[in-house]
């Protein structure tokens, strides 16, 4: 069962959704406009700032039980945080605008199959730390 310790919760909920909807008017809006375009990567949005100030307080209120799955699944952040970056150096070579790409996918494809394989090879690295014959990998995590 879960725990929503936070007696503000549901004026979280709504901010959340508020702050998301202006954020998709603000990235839309500014593609309509002509101030970006869609297919270029832009960090700096207004309104993704109260969002993710809001979904931060969001997480820190609900308290959730006690679960070996919150333990794997804390190992297997961690181990994607620091394998990403290489899967998408080398998807992006092989699958990227690199002019020895196989295929061209473009950064969505890139992204996805960096992502695949990274939540592939945290799994990986976290099923053989249980087994004996490769136990040092236990102080990875």
């Amino acid at each position: 069962m879960l725990y929503f310790g936070h007696p503000n919760l549901p004026r979280l909920k709504r901010d959340i959704v508020v702050f998301f909807m202006l954020f998709m008017i603000e990235v839309m809006g500014g593609s309509f406009c002509g101030w970006t375009q869609l297919n270029y990567s832009h960090d700096v949005y207004i309104m993704l700032l109260p969002l993710t100030y809001c979904v931060f307080l969001y997480t820190k209120a609900v308290r959730l039980p006690d679960s070996p799955v919150w333990g794997y699944l804390r190992k297997q952040s961690m181990f994607i945080f620091y394998i990403h970056a290489w899967w998408l150096v080398l998807a992006g070579v092989a699958f990227g605008e690199s002019k020895h790409a196989f295929v061209h996918l473009g950064s969505l494809g890139v992204y996805l199959i960096a992502l695949g394989l990274s939540v592939l090879t945290s799994h990986i690295l976290i099923v053989l730390s249980w087994k004996e014959k490769f136990s040092y990998l236990k102080y990875l995590s």
